[in-house]
This record gives structure tokens, sequence and C-alpha cells, in this order.
């Protein structure tokens, strides 16, 4: 039994998401969907992902967004990451409309998603397309039960290259000052 889909145009679902804001929305494929409650383990490591970043970025140069903002394809899907990198100045509109919803259209330097029980599958069949078809320079898949990270990593040709990291450190490619310690972001 397949799933029926929705088209929202932009309006229409920031209007969903204002008009319910207690509830945090995604479409994933024309899905519309709610994203669930997260486990401790997965709490803990995008807070101390987050903390990371932002104690090695220039916070005049980039914004770090812990499940509230939203990545749009323009085709099919709004998806909240767990841990994004923003650079500043795509704020620029927000901060002009606050009242708006946070959506992003342009590829970010870095998101990452923490595997759980309740998203695991559609983090990476939903979500992990979704980012690369945004064309996001990194994407950063952290299995915290397993203690590792897989890592996608944008070409100039568009195409990804994958890496695994199972200790040790990981630097973005497109955060090159920027060095995260794989146990720090796992419980």
């Amino acid at each position: 039994m397949s799933v029926p889909t929705i088209a929202m145009t932009r309006e229409e679902f920031e209007r969903l998401v204002l008009e319910d804001p207690d509830r945090p929305w995604e479409i994933i494929r024309g899905q519309l969907r709610e994203k669930p409650a997260m486990s401790f383990a997965h709490n803990y490591g995008s807070l101390e992902l987050r903390d990371l970043l932002r104690d090695q970025l220039d916070r005049s140069r980039y914004y770090v967004s812990v499940n509230l903002a939203r990545l749009h394809n323009p085709r099919d899907t709004y998806v909240i990451p767990d841990v994004v990198v923003i650079p500043i100045d795509m704020t620029a509109g927000l901060r002009a409309r606050p009242r708006s919803v946070e959506i992003y259209v342009d590829p970010v330097p870095l998101v990452a998603e923490y595997l759980s029980p309740s998203t695991g599958k559609y983090d990476v069949e939903g979500k992990l397309e979704a980012y690369k078809e945004r064309g996001d320079r990194e994407i950063w898949i952290v299995h915290p039960d397993d203690r590792w990270l897989t890592a996608w990593r944008r070409r100039p040709d568009g195409t990804y290259g994958e890496l695994t990291i199972r200790s040790g450190t990981i630097t973005p490619i497109a955060l090159p000052t920027v060095t995260i310690p794989l146990e720090a972001i796992l419980v």
C-alpha cells in the first residue's frame, strides 16, 4: 500500500508550522510527518556536537542549529536536521522577517543526523538523499549505539565520497579549522 503524497507550497507549509508550533513538521518525499521524539544518546550527542562546533567557529560567520532549522529541497522535502551549520549570510532574509519559519534552500557546509531506533531508517533513506540532492557539502550520520560516524563529502563533480570514522577525530572539508573528536559526541 502506497502512502499518498502531498503537494504544499512554501507558504502553505510555513502556515502549517506556525499554526501548530509544538509539533516538528517535516515533509519527506512528499509525505508529511512529525519528527519523532529522540533518545538521550541522540539528544546528548547533538548538543555536544553543537557545542564543539560553536566553540570552534566564528559566530559572526556561522550559526549552528539543533533540531530547529528546516532544509528545503525545492522538489518535495522539508527536513529538520539534528545539527546543521549555516553561514550567517543565509540568515539575512530571516532576520528581516523574524516571525517567519526558519527554512534554508541553499547548500550548507555541514549537516549531521544521529541514528536512533525511531528515526534510523528514514534518516538514511529519506534525509540522506535529500541532503545530497540539495548539494550540502558534508553529511554525517552518527551511529551512537555502534560508536562510529559515516561522512558523505561532496566532490567537485557533484558526487559524494563516503568515509567511516571509528575512532579519532574528523575535520569537515568545508570547515577546515574545526576538529571533532568522535568520542566527544557519543555517550
